[in-house]
């Protein structure tokens, strides 16, 4: 049924599409557009030759017709394709099969993902090819190429082609020396970067969040923190702070162990009506953890539980468990670990469920443990470790629950987990005081055969 949904909805984006000769193309939607996009990314990467997905792309040649989905599909297979070559071949197909409809635009965004890849021969193949077909060279086309040089070091290249930008017909914008700027900021060669943060206002242009990101993150990894609380200040009186600015100041700020300036961004973050952030709550978590600020981490997961979009993370999950065994309070991580449980989802490192499994034992609260398994049972997703179910046999053995111990075992031998020599002498323990007479001898059965 889903799969017939699926066709249905391709057939009506295609019949939409005007065939060849006739009047233009009319333009689908852009959410309709990369919805196709996402099918179409799926059923080439189930295709299992290079003939096959070529069938793909020919059996839908109504919609790529519509020079409209070239952009989205190339975006989706860049960023969702398993394969980093699968996008090549299908803008290779592309150039062939519509020789003269190729936009300037699909080979700037192809010039500049051949450099990310480290691919830098492909992408001045492209530029070539460009100059051959006649398509004119527009300032993303060159931007694609500045981003080129400066990720395979040729910076100095990167210099001479900004100023050949200005010649061109093609004036450079910000974008040109953010790319610039970046690529000085990771050699930490600040004065060059300075120097070419001038050059951008001497053309007349007014930095932008990426320029002032790309300050931050070079001054904090220089530690220069008067020029980053210059250079934040002058941030908010031009342009508003994004995502990847508190970002990167959380991230300076805890490699320098700065807690009181960490509170700062991440109080300017809530402020600016940012959701609160997996990632920005574990580095506030993980320094209060570090400086043994173990009060604080309470006020984190209270922030979380009264945020209406946050996302709990496995690492997440981890992070906050993790703080509360170093602070030995169980009642929190109890309480922590019922959430997990109870958003149904199996977020939960296997490393950190064998420490937790550890301190429910530990605080002789094998009754509470017992309850917490049969509900992570219910969770289809959730699947534990050999360790993790010897640990609860072992555990609840020792603590006198043999029921329990005979139940986890009969788990682990149906998720596929073979019984250790220590789990066996223990099950063996707990079958004997139980007169179970037949898992007695299915014990001393496979102990013989170890």
């Amino acid at each position: 049924m889903l799969k017939f949904l699926k066709s249905f909805q391709l057939r009506r984006q295609c019949s939409s599409v005007a065939t060849v000769g006739s009047s233009p193309t009319p333009r689908v939607k852009d959410g309709r557009l990369a919805i196709s996009a996402r099918l179409m990314l799926r059923r080439l990467e189930a295709a299992p030759s290079q003939q096959c997905r070529q069938d793909v792309l020919r059996s839908k040649l109504g919609l790529m017709r519509n020079c409209n989905f070239w952009k989205p599909l190339i975006q989706t297979l860049q960023k969702k394709a398993r394969s980093k070559f699968l996008c090549i071949e299908v803008f290779d197909w592309i150039r062939q099969e519509f020789p003269d409809a190729s936009k300037p635009q699909i080979y700037s965004n192809m010039i500049a993902y051949a450099g990310s890849i480290g691919m830098p021969q492909l992408a001045h193949a492209w530029v070539s090819e460009m100059k051959i077909k006649g398509i004119k060279m527009s300032t993303p086309t060159y931007n694609a190429l500045v981003s080129v040089f400066c990720r395979s070091g040729e910076i100095e290249a990167a210099e001479k082609m900004l100023e050949n930008m200005k010649w061109a017909e093609c004036p450079p914008n910000v974008s040109t020396y953010n790319t610039i700027l970046a690529a000085y900021g990771r050699s930490s060669d600040i004065v060059q970067m300075e120097k070419w943060l001038e050059e951008l206002r001497k053309a007349g242009l007014t930095p932008n969040v990426v320029t002032y990101n790309t300050l931050l993150f070079s001054y904090l990894k220089k530690g220069s923190l008067a020029k980053v609380d210059e250079t934040y200040r002058e941030m908010q009186l031009s342009c508003k702070p994004d995502v990847f600015t508190f970002g990167i100041l959380l991230h300076g700020y805890q490699k320098l162990n700065m807690v009181e300036r960490m509170e700062q961004a991440f109080a300017d973050r809530q402020k600016s009506g940012l959701p609160v952030g997996a990632i920005a709550a574990q580095r506030m978590i993980r320094v209060y953890t570090k400086n043994k600020m173990f009060s604080k981490i309470k006020d984190i997961t209270a922030i979380l539980e009264q945020a209406p979009r946050t996302v709990y993370t496995t690492r997440l999950n981890g992070v906050i468990l993790d703080a509360f065994l170093s602070a030995g309070g169980f009642d929190q991580v109890e309480h922590e670990m019922k959430r997990v449980v109870k958003q149904g989802r199996a977020f939960m490192d296997p490393e950190v469920l064998d420490e937790v499994v550890s301190a429910f034992f530990e605080n002789s609260a094998a009754e509470n443990l017992g309850g917490l398994y049969r509900s992570m049972k219910a969770v289809s997703r959730w699947r534990m470790y050999a360790s993790t179910y010897e640990l609860l046999v072992r555990g609840f053995a020792k603590h006198g629950d043999g029921k329990m111990a005979m139940e986890v075992s009969e788990d682990m031998e149906m998720a596929g987990w073979k019984w250790s020599v220590d789990t066996m002498q223990v099950l063996y323990d707990v079958f004997k005081k139980a007169g179970d007479r037949e898992k007695l001898g299915l014990i001393v059965e496979k102990m013989e055969k170890l």
